[in-house]
């Protein structure tokens, strides 16, 4: 090795994390990953149980990136399985296309409810023309577009279980989770028109072997470029002279030790909630207060295993009433038929609750039974039928986009902008409401840029690039 390689020091072995790092070995620099699980892909990654596969939640593969299919192509190639997709929304009962398909909801909720949901527009958009109200909460851009009738059938109730309180969310998550805008948009939808802003896809791809199959070849070609993972460890200092770091001080959790890494460059996913508080000298007090008023929801996911070939026809679908628990199930076979066993299949209820609440606390065989008596109730399965349940927690899943985030998230970016050779990016590092697709996006710019030797200024035009995202379903 060169005395003049240059040493790049990635916090996180998400797709994010793994993708940055493989760029940066390619271009010939010494690449250590700092993970403090036991194997790489973070959210976006698989886990063998028992005879099966098995992915944290559901993750699909589409983009509308320019590239970006290019690159899942490249590393997964021929076990990338192109999908039909098939997802659906059950209300009051009945089950209806996803997304929305305005006229089939109506019909099918009968005349009185179509007559109400179109009152209630017609009177929201009397009240615009009179007065126009600025849209600062998520309950004010669905109310805005879609009236209150419709507002409390389709959108209230989802927000409440996945994200919190509607009226304390800030519009721009409505913006970005669900980007049409009207029931005009969904009319088109409906009627054959291309809307202004595309919002699901006709076909999806998947790896063969798991999500978790990119990050792990990723990690096989950062290791042939003489890049290391280091497993069970964490950062605990960064330490900042001049403008820049110079070093980092990570400790190996199993091994309770630390060690010192010299660095020409630091990426980090990790949360930016937990990024300042590692910088020596300290971030000021602001930018401290700043992380603290970030807030994640958190999700239990349980696996339901159940000794049927298949049982949905659905990839997966939602479910925005709360008389559900869950907000989402999945069927890993509808992704794979590697996945699991062929005389068997396997169930993911989503269960979105704030860390340290009721769900959070309730007992697991308590939460399993609530979870199977609505997966009936709902037509899904047979409990008969069912071999196990388990389930994996996480508690920091959904940034909360609550009234004012952003100013919070400025804070904090700005004052990182002043550490020239310190990046933050991913889902959890600039706290933005993606998908895989750009997740590795924002890591090849970041690549770029690194390489590239650009600014900090730049840096933050790209930031603004990726604040612009749309959750494409």
């Amino acid at each position: 090795m060169s005395n003049t390689q240059k040493t790049a020091v990635v916090l996180g072995a998400g797709i994010t994390g793994m993708t940055v790092a493989w760029k940066l070995s390619e271009a010939g620099y010494k690449v250590h990953v700092i993970e403090k699980t036991d194997k790489v892909g973070g959210m976006a990654g698989s886990f063998s149980y028992k005879d099966m596969v098995l992915d944290y939640g559901p993750h699909k593969v589409y983009t509308q990136l320019p590239g970006i299919l290019d690159v899942y192509k490249e590393i997964v190639g021929e076990d990338l399985l192109r999908i039909k997709k098939k997802n659906s929304l059950r209300l009051l009962g009945r089950y209806f296309d996803f997304p929305v398909k305005i006229f089939q909801v109506m019909l099918g909720l009968g005349i009185g409810t179509a007559l109400k949901c179109g009152l209630g527009y017609g009177f929201t958009l009397l009240k615009s023309f009179f007065s126009k109200k600025k849209l600062i909460s998520y309950e004010d851009y669905f109310l805005a577009g879609f009236g209150k009738p419709a507002y409390n059938l389709l959108f209230r109730d989802y927000a409440w279980k996945v994200w919190g309180d509607p009226k304390s969310l800030s519009e721009e998550l409505a913006r970005k989770r669900i980007p049409v805008p009207n029931i005009f948009e969904l009319v088109k939808g409906t009627l054959g028109i291309k809307p202004k802003t595309e919002v699901s896809a006709e076909y999806f791809y998947y790896p063969k072997k798991g999500i978790g199959n990119i990050s792990e070849i990723l990690a096989e070609r950062l290791l042939k470029n003489h890049g290391e993972i280091h497993f069970h460890t964490v950062p605990e200092q960064i330490y900042v002279e001049n403008g820049k770091v110079t070093h980092l001080v990570v400790s190996d959790i199993e091994k309770k030790s630390q060690k010192t890494l010299k660095t020409d460059i630091v990426v980090s996913t990790i949360y930016v909630t937990e990024l300042p508080a590692l910088l020596q000298p300290a971030a000021p007090q602001t930018v401290l207060d700043a992380a603290m008023r970030l807030h994640f929801r958190a999700m239990i996911i349980v696996y339901v295993v159940v000794k049927k070939p298949k049982l949905m026809e659905d990839n997966w679908l939602f479910f925005p009433e709360q008389t559900f628990i869950f907000n989402r199930i999945a069927e890993h076979k509808s992704f794979s038929n590697e996945l699991v066993p062929a005389d068997k299949t396997v169930l993911t209820a989503e269960v979105t609750c704030t860390p340290d609440d009721e769900i959070w606390k309730m007992p697991e065989k308590e939460l399993y039974a609530q979870v199977v008596q609505d997966l009936t109730k709902a037509g899904i399965l047979n409990p008969s039928d069912i071999e196990e349940c388990f389930s994996k927690r996480m508690k920091k899943v959904y940034p909360i986009y609550a009234i004012g985030f952003k100013d919070h998230l400025m804070t904090i970016l700005d004052h990182l902008q002043g550490v020239s050779n310190l990046l933050t990016l991913g889902r959890q590092g600039l706290f933005n409401y993606n998908n895989t697709d750009h997740c590795i996006d924002m890591a090849l710019k970041a690549a770029e840029h690194i390489i590239g030797h650009h600014s900090p200024e730049e840096w933050m035009e790209k930031i603004r690039y990726f604040d612009a995202y749309k959750i494409v379903d």
